[in-house]
């Protein structure tokens, strides 16, 4: 049933024109670059903000759909502009869930990026944004905002791990960005954002998923090691449901060995009305916020939230989240008053 969905989604996509045994890995390579300090209170506490607790930080993931310029970029394929109602549209999602740190796919530029900032987003006090240049030859990557330093970025778009049935090592399809930030009361976060591969191309596809995942599983668990008391997040767009083998290195702990908790899962369940892909054909849920251990004790119960549309009386409310993109916004909040 899933090969068969695959093969209709494949088609959908085609029509829309959008995307949807390991080498080792040495442990000294996950360090990432520094960089410097910015000039923000980030030892003051989080503001109190519309529906949340004074003190609490919120992590959001958000596959935002095609964020391109129009311009055409030299050995990239050819893409439109993202349309000015999807970029309100956007603006008014990202307003909605005012997160502080916000994890995010299919961005074409850092340029392209902070233009979207500046025009929609001016007034949410994004200072950092972090986007490196990975592998997708239609220029879709993983980016970051956030309202608080970053100390350190590292892309592992050079990483090589085989796949079965590749006469040659490959990369990420996109990347696995590391970003470090500094929050406020000195609570500070490593944050892992991915973007795996799609379902087209079947069963092909899914070895590469699943080879992709266990190269960020190995990737994480190494930084891990080396930083056992470091927090962190993995969040993303894993372009599979979570029962399905090839994101198992990741979401499923037993398998993993990383310890992280698939917050969604825990708090929400697996149901057929939790879903962050929203073409009503094809919903499922493929977007993730994994917490490791160290987080659970900040993790603020119960806060996980994926944003739909609703009806009240005969009018719809919020469709901007339906609108902005084919995936709805997934945030969780976060008690950093101690870090526990």
């Amino acid at each position: 049933m899933k090969k068969a969905m695959s093969v209709l989604c494949s088609s959908l996509f085609l029509l829309a024109g959008i995307g949807c045994g390991q080498a080792p890995l040495n442990p000294s390579a996950m360090m990432p670059r520094q960089v410097g300090p910015m000039n923000v209170r980030a030892n003051s506490v989080a503001p109190a903000a519309p529906g949340r607790q004074a003190g609490t930080l919120r992590l959001a993931t958000y596959n935002i759909r095609n964020l391109f310029d129009g311009i055409q970029d030299p050995g990239k394929e050819p893409e439109q502009a993202k349309p000015e109602k999807e970029k309100i549209a956007l603006s008014q999602a990202m307003h909605d869930i005012n997160a502080d740190i916000i994890g995010m796919q299919e961005v074409e530029s850092k340029a392209t990026l902070t233009q979207f900032r500046d025009k929609y987003l001016a007034d949410m006090g994004y200072r950092e944004v972090v986007l490196i240049e990975g592998n997708d030859t239609r220029g879709i990557d993983v980016a970051l905002f956030s309202r608080y330093p970053v100390t350190a970025v590292k892309s592992h778009k050079e990483v090589r791990f085989p796949v079965p049935g590749e006469a040659q090592p490959v990369g990420f399809s996109r990347d696995l960005l590391q970003v470090r930030i500094q929050g406020p009361n000195n609570y500070a976060l490593t944050v892992f954002v991915l973007h795996l591969k799609s379902q087209h191309g079947g069963d092909e596809a899914d070895v590469r998923r699943e080879a992709e995942a266990r190269a960020a599983q190995q990737i994480i668990g190494a930084f891990q090691k080396a930083n056992p008391r470091e927090n962190v997040v993995a969040m993303g767009d894993f372009n599979d449901k979570p029962l399905e083998k090839p994101v198992q290195p990741l979401v499923n702990p037993q398998v993993s060995g990383l310890g992280l908790t698939d917050i969604i899962m825990k708090d929400l369940g697996n149901g057929p009305e939790v879903f962050t892909y929203h073409p009503q054909q094809y919903r499922s849920r493929i977007d993730y916020l994994l917490l490791s251990p160290s987080m659970l004790n900040e993790y603020v119960p119960k806060s996980a939230k994926l944003y739909k549309p609703f009806k009240q009386g005969e009018q719809w409310q919020n469709l901007h989240f339906y609108n902005a993109s084919d995936h709805i916004p997934v945030t969780i909040d976060l008690n950093i008053t101690t870090d526990r």
